[in-house]
């Protein structure tokens, strides 16, 4: 558009113009004299600035109207292309005040075109040869002021119909409020009273009357007698003295009774009350509370936890009884096979040989089995306790890595160990430990193949600081606490990231393919996380199917205190050395009810040259103890007639047997059973079945042999 102009009509800045309002201006006027006297005029003035818009036509200022939005309008009338009335017809639509920001401008001073003009909404009416720069001036000022004003008052009326809505709102809500109150009261079965004391008047919400089974409101001055009627005889004397002493004292009454209705049934409230007023004008309010459901519950939960205890304790007699049935058949069937396998019977061939090594490694793998489900058993139900001591970290991984270095040399696979130097000890249960590392371990073992390598890498450190060549996991370092870490690291085949996250599951192994080709009951894991973690300590594993694993445990490291009793270098037992002809052989009393462990026992002592004799209950124990004085006893704990435990109590109260050592063997191996042997007077205790080379090194001790 050609006709279309903008001058932005001010001097260059000064400080105090910087704070002059401005105000925009479109004239729309087809006079190139009389927009330049227009301009000239605005210029003029020193308390306003203006941003004017030109057009000369009617369709420029239409766009211009539109594109730049004005404060104000100077609008001729006469125009080229149309009547310039028009644009306040256009803007008609748009305004929703009485009058248009517009100041009509016309060259003829006819009264029908003024009267137009302001019927269409325009604010001023000027004729041409009068305007002047005050006139100009005090026409757009009052335009301006009415702006301003309409803008207030618009304002004025947006803030009262907000507030009229938050009013509205707020209204609404306490409105919600209040039903919710009234639901809550009703559902939740909670009344509200109030007590005026110095008159005795009492009043109850409708709920109270429904809680205490009260049909027809009574007289206020007898309610106080109508709660304590209520009361059950039981609570009587109890409530009302609390509810005396806390208006006596001005405190809160708390109490729960239970209340009689009129058919008999029991009920239990919780009342709260406060006091308020003064001594001239006491007043107590309060809330009961209806709990007979609550009440309910909890009695179904003691119901509930008795019922659970008893299961727990038949779970728990189950789990030993079955660990004793198992154990007792597994103590004849190792034991005999140690006993053909050291030729204490006769020589045997070579296919013998490898025939009850098979015996062997089966009866052994069941043993582990029924081990571990006893302990997840154990470790899953809370009663697990933690042996904790000063222990060497040395010695708990040499007697681990002992375990395991038979099968590792069967698959050829080359077993490494580094333990940092700077750790010396920790306070952990070691015989827990150990099984933490022996699972380990031994999966390692299992699941690498020939040629390949296990590690047992012992790291100390925190954040980024670390002593040792054990891997340290990510998160590990960001907890930034001081840990040791006992890393697993093999050249396995390695896990799945899919399968590591079903890793720790009980009785999961990790496919089918897995579980054809390799034994085990996916147990081991569980426990040793659940070991960690009664250890304070965490477990986290690294792999990459067909290179290897990282298995990592660890635990909270600090100093153990020098006091502490330590744990003794773990050695073999020794093989008792036979003795010559011309030697006393030590007697030994066998008290066992099972003919195989018998046969078992016997064979193998009988072969070292000891004397057996042999009771078949606890009253035979005690009674050929008392006739044979014998150097030893093996007195097995579940026996017909009288147990072993009562056996070894009454030994013991025999001045002269009290210095016999007493080895107790048991089946049942559970949790606490080492302490009753102890307890009742064993000298040592080993759970079933017994190693026996074990079993002939503890002998050889007590005998000094």
């Amino acid at each position: 558009m050609d006709n279309l102009s903008f001058e932005a009509m001010s001097s260059p800045p000064t400080l105090s113009e910087v704070q002059v309002p401005t105000t925009k201006i479109l004239i729309v006027d087809d006079s190139v004299c009389d927009r330049s006297t227009y301009v000239r005029y605005l210029e003029s003035e020193v308390d306003h600035s203006y941003e004017i818009v030109e057009a000369e036509t009617l369709e420029d200022g239409l766009e211009l109207w539109r594109s730049h939005r004005p404060d104000i309008v100077l609008l001729d009338v006469k125009l080229p292309d149309g009547d310039g009335l028009e644009l306040l017809e256009a803007l008609n639509g748009e305004y929703t005040d009485q009058r248009l920001p517009v100041i009509v401008l016309t060259g003829q001073g006819d009264e029908p075109t003024a009267v137009r003009a302001m019927k269409l909404g325009a604010s001023d009416y000027l004729v041409k040869r009068d305007v002047t720069a005050i006139s100009l001036s005090i026409s757009i000022n009052l335009v301006r002021d009415r702006i301003a004003l309409n803008a207030k008052l618009a304002e004025s009326i947006q803030q009262k119909e907000e507030l009229h809505q938050h009013l509205q709102n707020r209204t609404n809500e306490l409105e919600r409020l209040s039903e919710r109150l009234a639901l809550s009261l009703k559902s939740g079965s909670i009344g509200s009273w109030e007590w005026n004391i110095i008159d005795n008047i009492i009043y109850w919400d409708e709920r109270m009357y429904e809680m205490y089974a009260i049909t027809e409101q009574s007289d206020r001055l007898h309610l106080y007698d109508v709660w304590k009627n209520t009361l059950h005889p039981d609570d009587r004397q109890l409530t009302e003295t609390l509810l005396q002493n806390a208006i006596a004292e001005m405190k809160t009454f708390e109490a729960e009774f239970r209340i009689v209705h009129p058919d008999q049934s029991i009920h239990f409230i919780r009342s709260y009350g406060i006091m308020v007023g003064s001594d001239h004008a006491k007043k107590m309010i309060g809330v009961n509370f209806n709990i007979s459901d609550r009440k309910q519950v909890e009695e179904q939960l003691l119901r509930t936890n008795e019922e659970l205890i008893h299961a727990t304790r038949l779970k728990d007699e189950f789990l030993a009884n079955m660990s004793h049935e198992l154990r007792t058949p597994l103590t004849a069937v190792l034991g005999m096979s140690e006993v053909l396998h050291k030729q204490l019977l006769g020589s045997v061939n070579e296919r013998q040989q490898k025939a009850l090594s098979a015996i062997s490694k089966g009866g052994r793998h069941l043993l582990e089995l029924i081990n571990d489900i006893l302990d997840l058993s154990k470790i899953s139900s809370g009663k697990i306790k933690l042996d904790l001591n000063s222990v060497s970290v040395q010695n708990v991984c040499d007697s681990s890595l002992v375990y395991v270095r038979q099968q590792a040399f069967q698959k050829n696979i080359g077993i490494y160990s580094n333990i940092t130097p700077i750790v010396n000890r920790i306070f952990v249960d070691e015989r827990r430990i150990r099984q933490v590392l022996i699972n380990l371990l031994i999966n390692a073992v299992k699941f690498t193949p020939n040629e390949g390598q296990v590690s047992l890498l012992v790291s100390v450190g925190c954040g980024e600081i670390w002593e040792g060549e054990a891997k340290v996991p990510s998160q590990f370092k960001e907890q930034n606490l001081p840990m040791i870490l006992f890393q697993v690291k093999d050249t396995g085949i390695g896990i799945t990231p899919k399968d590591l996250r079903r890793l720790f599951q009980p009785f999961v192994q990790l496919d089918s393919g897995l579980n054809r080709q390799y034994e085990g009951t996916g147990l081991g894991l569980v426990m040793v996380r659940q070991i960690a973690e009664l250890h304070y300590g965490q477990v986290a594993v690294e792999s990459v199917l067909g290179s290897g694993s990282y298995f990592t445990v660890a635990l909270p490291y600090e100093m153990a205190e020098p006091n502490l009793r330590s744990l003794e270098p773990v050695t073999p037992f020794s093989k008792p050395i036979a003795k010559s002809k011309n030697a006393i052989s030590p007697l030994i009393l066998l008290a066992e009810d099972n003919e195989a462990n018998i046969q078992t026992f016997k064979t193998y002592l009988s072969a070292y040259e000891y004397d057996v004799i042999l009771a078949k209950n606890g009253v035979e124990a005690v009674e050929m103890a008392k006739d044979h004085h014998p150097d030893i006893i093996l007195m097995d704990i579940q026996m017909p007639v009288m147990d072993g435990l009562e056996a070894t109590r009454l030994i013991r109260s025999d001045k002269n047997l009290a210095k016999v050592p007493i080895i107790a063997l048991t089946a049942r191996a559970m949790q606490g059973d080492e302490e009753l042997c102890i307890a009742a007077g064993a000298s040592e205790y080993l759970s079933k079945p017994v190693e026996l080379e074990q079993l002939m090194g503890m002998i050889g001790r007590f005998l000094d042999v």
